[in-house]
């Protein structure tokens, strides 16, 4: 038992070490999470004002608001802080190689110590480490929906109302954090299913049938399904152009893009190298997976074919991409793939149980996460990766700079008349008000608006202009803050003789530049 403790103390330290820092930078996604949290807290509704939302829409898609609930109680704790936005996320996570290691457990014999190796390649996985410390419901959703597979498991062997229950509470958190775990876990269920009625020679059925109601239920809802329509590969730009040029059967073409997509998923490319999206969650140097972890895998799948228990999580794997071949946006998608990393674990959990020389193997495992932390923390502040063919999106790529003017505007909103901010790439908002503990059921209400982007707080205006400059100055007005977006040619309005003067720029770690704070003249 000491072992997976020990197993559970190094994750958590790999996914909580400075983790107010790292990743650089404060996602939109992340800093919504501990907004409405917050909001949650003190009102009981989001900022849009829905009373115990079910789903959060940020731009039609309809977020399911469960990692809202679970954060409050971090940030009850830590108060304010990235760190309370983060460490729910992390938690789950380091608690995931518990499920993982119960999971092998019941599938093999304890003795051979496949759920400890499983338990400590989940521990030590970029992949894992990486979304788990970036506010990810995803990562919170593996937990639940592994433990729902285990408890099915226990049910059929046991007999329990417990298990039943624990069952059936796992799907309907898991079913409250991410949309993927609908598509997946009565599929993850069925196997189960029928894994056990032929080994226990019983009929359990009352989980899986309760998985598929409850997610027949949720497509009913609109909202729900909002976001795949969004990102449905069924309405690409690409697959509706080859209907139209090809002449061919909707189900041929249909078939041949998500064959396509499916291959994405189990390259090479994907797996250890660059083509993973998005690219926010990735690390300068290293892939999803180690190398060693791509020579485990195949040895692993190739021992499984002779052992029929374990052949279950070969299943698991091969079906769990599949809400991600369904969407086109941001592929290979790593965050809808998520679900694939502990099935990973486990079979290269098996392939070490396998080898005689297991002090090499756990050699080269340490030499590959060393690698990996050090690439983390030296390399995350990069604002875009060093690979010549590697673009980023400069402007969205994981909101740095958002932090720093958020505070700012705390000092600066005392010395100006009015102050009028970009929402470019996104509204800085949330960023002000949870980083500068206003209350929500002030701010929130004083500055709602249902018919655009920008919001007015006191003389706070946060506007969908990218450059606010290039009207403001224009009006003559005196005492006046503007923060302009990168791309608004500030230098060449003030040489133009725009009558403002520039104060300051917020940079990132590589010193471009996110914004440009101007008063007037």
């Amino acid at each position: 038992m000491y072992q997976i403790i020990g197993i559970f103390l190094l994750a958590l330290l790999l996914r909580t070490v400075n983790l107010e820092n790292y990743p650089v930078g404060l996602h939109v996604d992340e800093i919504k999470v501990g907004w409405n949290a917050e909001s949650l807290i003190h009102t009981l509704k989001d900022d849009q004002g829905n009373f115990l939302p079910v789903y959060y829409n940020t731009f039609g898609d309809y977020r399911p608001t469960g990692i809202l609930y679970l954060s409050i109680p971090a940030i009850l704790i830590f108060n304010n802080s990235v760190f309370a936005i983060r460490v729910t996320s992390s938690l789950f996570g380091s608690l995931t190689v518990f499920a993982v290691f119960l999971l092998v457990n019941i599938l093999t014999k304890p003795k051979r110590n496949i759920g400890i190796w499983a338990a400590l390649i989940l521990a030590i996985s970029p992949w894992h480490i990486e979304v788990s410390r970036a506010t990810s419901e995803v990562a919170i959703s593996t937990f639940f929906i592994l433990f729902a597979i285990y408890f099915y498991f226990r049910y059929f062997k046991e007999v329990k109302l417990k298990y039943f229950s624990l069952t059936l509470l796992m799907v309907i958190i898991s079913y409250l954090l991410y949309h993927s775990a609908r598509i997946l876990l009565p599929i993850y269920l069925s196997l189960t299913f029928f894994y056990c009625l032929k080994k226990y020679k019983k009929v359990i059925i009352a989980p899986l049938i309760f998985s598929i109601l409850l997610t027949l239920i949720f497509s009913l809802n609109k909202n729900s399904l909002e976001r795949f329509s969004q990102v449905s590969i069924f309405k690409s730009e690409n697959v509706i152009y080859e209907l139209e040029k090809s002449n061919e059967p909707k189900i041929i073409v249909y078939s041949r893009n998500l064959i396509k997509e499916y291959g994405k998923y189990l390259s090479t490319d994907f797996l250890i190298g660059e083509s993973a999206r998005p690219y926010r969650y990735l690390t300068v140097g290293v892939g999803l997976l180690n190398y060693i972890d791509v020579i485990l895998l195949v040895y692993g799948t190739f021992l499984i074919f002779n052992k029929k228990d374990f052949r279950l999580i070969i299943l698991f794997l091969l079906i769990s991409p599949l809400p991600a071949i369904l969407t086109i946006e941001d592929s290979p998608n790593l965050h809808r793939a998520f679900y694939m990393i502990p099935f990973i674990s486990m079979i290269e959990g098996y392939a070490i149980s396998q080898i005689k020389h297991k002090k090499i193997i756990l050699t080269i495992l340490a030499i590959g996460v060393a690698y990996f932390v050090y690439s983390y923390f030296a390399k995350s502040n990069l604002h875009i990766p060093y690979q010549k063919n590697l673009y980023i999106d400069s402007p969205t790529y994981r909101n740095i700079g958002y932090i720093e003017l958020a505070k700012k505007l705390e000092g600066y909103e005392k010395q100006y008349d009015l102050i009028y901010v970009t929402n470019f790439p996104d509204n800085l908002y949330p960023w002000y008000a949870f980083l500068n503990n206003k209350k929500p059921s002030d701010f929130n209400t004083k500055s709602f608006t249902f018919n655009s982007n920008e919001r007015r707080y006191e003389n706070i205006i946060f506007t969908d202009k990218r450059c606010p400059s290039d009207y403001v100055f224009k009006e003559n007005s005196k005492n006046i803050l503007v923060i302009d977006a990168e791309g608004c040619g500030v230098e060449s309005k003030i040489k133009d003789g725009l009558p403002i003067e520039l104060i300051e720029k917020i940079t990132r770690p590589d010193n471009s530049n996110v914004y440009y704070l101007l008063k007037s003249i």
